[in-house]
């Protein structure tokens, strides 16, 4: 299943159709509860006070972006019927995620005082692009991971698994480390994640 190869025309329009589609619903989904929670009163706190000592490490930016990578991979390692399956997984991943946001609506222990890379350097841009679109709110489950999870999950097997693994852990990682998340929220996003493959994407 993860051995790459070029994508026909059909599979191409077909993988566009479903990707435009996604974001569309991502946008709703997630701006729609990113609304709605920055008006709720007195938003969860699901995080130990142990960690906002996290470390900030702002290059782990890059793993953080490449997830916009990572969402055109199935283009050329799935099948057309994995990629219909996958996109129907995603989109249940997105409103189950979307009405966690809605009913419980959480809160960074960063949004305060969100760290920036020194002045003057690319991270320093990257970082204010993330800042300027996205708020600190949509925390449990962590959609950035949800997704990710369940992107690696649906492409492994064969000579890439250790490879997708490796990237996902990065990733994992990183939405730590940049502060946009906290341990609930990336345990709680894998879960999701995982659900939603079993659901609609395991064939075996």
């Amino acid at each position: 299943m993860s051995t790459p190869s070029l994508p026909t025309r059909q599979a191409l329009r077909l993988y566009v159709k479903m990707y435009l589609g996604l974001h569309a619903l991502f946008a709703v989904v997630y701006g729609c509860a990113n609304w709605l929670a920055a008006r709720h009163a007195d938003p969860m706190r699901y995080y130990a006070s142990w960690e906002q000592d996290m470390p900030f490490v702002p290059v782990m930016i890059y793993p953080y972006l490449s997830i916009a990578l990572l969402f055109w991979a199935p283009l050329f390692l799935l099948d057309q019927a994995r990629m219909r399956r996958l996109g129907l997984a995603a989109a249940v991943c997105m409103l189950i995620a979307g009405v966690c946001f809605v009913l419980a609506p959480g809160i960074s222990a960063f949004a305060l005082a969100p760290a920036m890379p020194a002045a003057g350097t690319l991270e320093a841009s990257l970082f204010a692009g993330l800042r300027a679109l996205d708020q600190p709110y949509n925390t449990a489950p962590s959609l950035h991971v949800a997704l990710s999870t369940l992107f690696v999950l649906a492409m492994r097997g064969g000579k890439l698994s250790a490879l997708l693994l490796a990237w996902l852990g990065a990733i994992m990682a990183s939405v730590l480390l940049v502060h946009q998340h906290h341990l609930a929220d990336v345990f709680s996003g894998a879960l999701l994640g995982a659900v939603c493959y079993v659901a609609f994407c395991r064939t075996e």
